[in-house]
């Protein structure tokens, strides 16, 4: 990979951890980044004393010389690490508009893999097995519908979400919250060489060698909630770096799905209390299709569409057709009578407590959708949805499309 002086120059200025607004400022001052780096090289950084923090001054000036500009290179090269800015035409739209942007990226992988339809998965690095397991899955069925998966790259969720969406035959996007040549977590080594191997991208607003820190976790959650155009909680504390990623979704304007999980389960109260707030309410990979309007199975592509011209469909050749035989009179034939259909006999009911038995009641009826048991009940929509999710367990009600109820009987 080659580059040019002006992303030698980018990758340099990326050392200083300037963060995206005050990198913005200054390149919109210089005109450039190489003209940042030569006025830097002059002055050895003085005219930005007062301007940046004294820790970023120290790193720029710690990696400014020539000799260490061209290690860094040789590091990205080495790695098969490229770069892009919002100058570029490949800089992925649905971040050019999220607040404060990621004024560059280093990527490993295909550029492309941003321009479909994205969702991002988020959830708990000491997830259920459980909840491991309904992540793989659901990924899975959203990748065999062309859906890509955008995670970042931790053990726990992240992993089954880009597990499930490779199992799917979707490229899947991972943002790292560190260098993209820094092996963390160790774990997830093989995982990142398979997203590359399977036409995925790897993405880091952070230069070669750089460790991931807390305020690194913290800044890198924008641009995952960024990437996706809606945001799905899994398994998640209240307190956690994922309902940080669901903030900066609501305030991206993205809608956020929260999975209800086993209810009073600790790793499910995230998604309870975001549930109460009024996130969007699933349980399969079609209810989240139907919620984003997104075209059926049999229209979507596998795969991210790469842009390359397919090729026409082959004609088939016809053969002339036989000459048919006249048809022989019909033959008026005595139907015997048809018998009764036997009787199903009646499934016992599982036990029920008062709330459940409530909502059971409701659906008597036939189908009713969330909002109507929620009114025809009086219950909130936690209890609400903690019940239902306990009858489905139970198999007394069954979910429908369109976040839509019925007895499992019917």
């Amino acid at each position: 990979m080659r580059y040019t002086r002006e992303q030698a120059c980018l990758a340099w200025l990326a050392q200083g951890m300037l963060g995206s607004r005050r990198l913005k400022k200054l390149l919109d001052e210089y005109g450039s980044a190489e003209a940042a780096y030569d006025a830097f090289q002059r002055d050895h950084g003085a005219s930005l004393q007062n301007r940046i923090s004294d820790y970023s001054l120290s790193l720029l000036r710690a990696s400014a010389s020539r000799e260490k500009l061209h290690d860094m290179l040789v590091t990205m090269r080495k790695w098969n690490m490229g770069l892009v800015s919002m100058a570029d035409d490949m800089y992925p739209e649905s971040l050019r508009n999220i607040p404060e942007p990621p004024y560059m990226l280093f990527y490993q992988g295909d550029l492309r893999a941003a321009e479909g339809r994205c969702i991002t998965v988020i959830g708990s690095r000491s997830a259920t097995v459980a909840g491991i397991a309904a992540t793989k899955s659901l990924c899975r069925d959203l990748s065999k519908q062309g859906v890509c998966i955008v995670s970042g790259l931790a053990v726990g969720i992240d992993a089954a979400a880009h597990d499930g969406c490779l199992d799917g035959g979707s490229p899947t996007i991972g943002v790292a919250a560190s260098g993209l040549n820094v092996p963390y977590p160790s774990e997830n080594v093989a995982l990142k060489s398979r997203i590359l191997s399977q036409g995925g991208l790897l993405l880091s607003e952070y230069p070669p060698d750089m460790q991931s820190s807390k305020y690194v976790f913290a800044a890198r959650n924008r641009i995952l909630a960024g990437l996706g155009h809606a945001v799905v909680l899994m398994e998640a504390r209240i307190r956690s770096g994922s309902m940080l990623t669901v903030h900066h979704a609501l305030d991206q304007g993205k809608d956020v799905f929260a999975y209800p999980g086993i209810p009073d389960a600790p790793m499910s109260e995230g998604a309870h209390q975001l549930l109460r707030e009024g996130a969007v309410y699933f349980t399969s990979a079609k209810d989240i299709l139907e919620d984003m309007d997104w075209q059926p199975a049999a229209s979507i592509p596998k795969r991210q569409d790469t842009g390359q011209p397919r090729p026409a469909p082959r004609k088939k050749e016809t053969q002339p057709a036989p000459a048919k035989a006249p048809k022989a009179p019909p033959v008026m034939e005595q139907k015997a009578p048809t018998p009764e259909p036997p009787k199903t006999p009646e499934i016992p009911l599982p036990p029920m407590d008062d709330v459940q038995k409530r909502i059971y009641d409701a659906l008597a009826d036939g189908e009713r959708s969330f909002d109507q048991l929620a009114s025809q009940t009086g219950l909130d929509a936690s209890k609400l949805m903690a019940s239902l999710t306990m009858l489905q367990i139970l198999g007394a009600v069954k979910a429908l499309p369109g976040k839509s109820y019925c007895r499992a009987t019917e």
